[in-house]
């Protein structure tokens, strides 16, 4: 059973009059809709496989409905697309040359070595690449499977099946290679394991950790795909995702396909993946060509669980040496918001601001006071301006004074209180909160 594809033959509630429509035909440049065949096959999925809320569904179409216009000279009901809304992943695809395929896997090297030519007065030359039977197959099967790439969220690459390399597919299946109409040359002499089409390794990395390739000797990947980004100083940068840190791509600007990129897998295409690991800013470099170095970079990180942060950094030659320097990653979220994601159990998400000349009521005693704070998750800045609030603070707290900026216009002493606070605490602190109205927020 292993061996065998589970097909299902789905109907829509749409005619094949209208399926066959010009104005969908994706292949027809003045189509109005030509895209709006993606979304027909997306309905009539989901009103056949009725998915659960939180259940995704993997499909890869075949419209059977796809007939070829020898007059207008138009695929109709045919369209290749890929992607889908995160609930249903779909790829469609035309059935105009399945005249070509293989109906076993016996009949493979056949189909891949049959040189009868492509009569378009019945069946269509698809892009002008399928001048021949197997020909055919290449494009048909090759441009479907490109399309299944999108559905499990394969970008397009530098080369193999996510850029145009099906196109020689058939030397996956035979030694040698048959005249080929789109080069007008003979093939392969002989098909070597560098000349046939494969998938980029970006590609099987994605596969590797996707739960539709998944083993059952595999082990568990925790359901928090969140991937977290710190920058540092020195040009370094801090990454941690609970799942795992699997791989890096970077991009330079400009750039559409990843040409450089960082993995974390070991030989045996999983192992103990880091949760927490720190690039710096030459090691990413040195990975780019040489007139690529000093471009803006993008990174895009992904963890095990599938989840993906994107961010970018600066060119190096125009990074200022300002403190408030652009160089400092300020398209990456910010350290507090990335905190913010996780949580504890049974807690919810607040947002604290407080205030100078703040005071901590006590409903008990009526007078001022500051809450012992003993947690290490969270920081928490409490600013004063009078000497008794000092006092208390430094007495309850036992922190050590530390200077902060006076107001402007004030030479008025000021202090900084630096303690550790658990939400708890922190949601203690907030009730009892009572801030002057003319007073400065500061961040919490």
């Amino acid at each position: 059973m292993r061996n065998e594809a589970k097909i299902h033959v789905v109907r829509c509630d749409k005619t094949v009059e209208e399926l066959r429509d010009a104005e969908l035909a994706q292949q027809n440049h003045r189509a109005s809709r030509g895209g709006d065949l993606f979304g027909i096959a997306a309905e009539a999925v989901r009103n056949h496989f009725q998915p659960k809320a939180g259940q995704k569904r993997y499909v890869s179409v075949l419209l059977l409905d796809a007939h070829w216009d020898s007059q207008a000279k138009l695929i109709r009901g045919h369209a290749a697309l890929g992607g889908g809304d995160g609930e249903v992943q779909l790829a469609i695809f035309g059935s105009h040359a399945l005249q070509s395929y293989p109906t076993c896997l016996e009949e493979v090297p056949l189909a891949f070595t049959d040189c009868t030519r492509t009569d378009t007065a019945f069946v269509a030359n698809d892009c002008n690449e399928s001048g021949s039977n197997w020909e055919a197959a290449n494009i048909g099967i090759g441009a479907h499977l490109h399309e299944t790439g999108h559905l499990f969220g394969c970008p397009h690459q530098e080369s193999g099946v996510m850029l145009r390399d099906y196109t020689r597919l058939n030397r996956t299946f035979t030694c040698r290679e048959p005249f080929s109409t789109r080069t007008k040359e003979p093939g392969q002499r002989l098909c070597l394991p560098l000349d046939e089409c494969a998938w980029h390794r970006l590609d099987c990395l994605r596969f590797r950790f996707h739960p539709c390739f998944r083993l059952p000797t595999d082990p568990t990947i925790g359901t928090d795909d969140s991937v977290q980004v710190w920058p540092v100083d020195n040009g370094n940068i801090l990454i941690t995702a609970p799942s795992g840190v699997a791989f890096i791509e970077l991009f330079t600007e400009g750039d559409e396909l990843c040409k450089a990129h960082i993995e974390y897998v070991d030989t045996n295409g999983f192992g103990n993946l880091p949760r927490q690991i720190v690039v710096t800013e030459s090691e990413l470099r040195e990975r780019l060509s040489s007139d690529r170095q000093k471009k803006k970079l993008r990174l895009e990180i992904h963890s095990a669980g599938q989840g993906k942060r994107c961010g970018w950094r600066t060119s190096r030659s125009s990074r200022p040496r300002r403190r408030d320097s652009s160089c400092r990653m300020a398209q990456w979220p910010s350290a507090a918001a990335a905190l913010a994601t996780r949580r504890w159990k049974g807690s919810q998400p607040e947002e604290v601001a407080a205030q100078e000349r703040l005071q901590l009521q006590d409903a008990a005693h009526g007078r001022p006071h500051l809450p012992r704070l003993r947690a290490r998750r969270d920081r928490v800045c409490l600013r004063g301006r009078d000497d008794a609030d000092v006092r208390q603070a430094r007495r309850h707290a036992g922190r050590k004074r530390v200077p902060a900026r006076h107001a402007e216009g004030r030479d008025t002493r000021s202090f900084r209180l630096e303690a550790t606070a658990s939400p708890a605490s922190l949601a203690h602190a907030h009730n009892g909160l009572m801030a002057s109205p003319s007073s400065s927020p500061a961040e919490v």
